[in-house]
């Protein structure tokens, strides 16, 4: 199996991505459902960077090269899933804080 730095790139980051989402579980910030779908996510990442093999056949009828849908793919669905991570990761944390503050409101009256 032939990988590419871009390859690599891509799988690496979506195993940290994995971490990162198992950690952000274990501190509470996550639930069981939400770990699951964020790994299933991160996980469909590592699938897209080493099966990009299998989007030949559509690149030579598209008439693109290779390297560019595969770089295209690739970088697209990373920078997609990082901003949606950090944006719901962020959004959790929110949703905890008010949580916090309006349980302490509702205990002062």
């Amino acid at each position: 199996m032939n990988l590419s730095a871009l390859q690599l790139f891509g799988a690496v980051l979506g195993a940290f991505f994995c971490y990162n989402t198992y950690i952000q579980y274990r501190k509470g910030v996550f639930e069981r459902s939400e770990l699951a779908a964020w790994l299933f996510v991160w996980g469909g990442l590592i699938a897209v960077s080493f099966a990009s093999a299998f989007f030949f056949p559509l690149t030579t009828t598209i008439i693109f090269s290779y390297n560019i849908l595969d770089t295209v793919t690739i970088v697209s669905i990373s920078a997609l899933a990082v901003v949606s991570f950090s944006l719901y990761k962020k959004t959790k944390v929110q949703e905890q804080k008010m949580k916090k503050i309006i349980k302490k409101i509702a205990f002062e009256e």
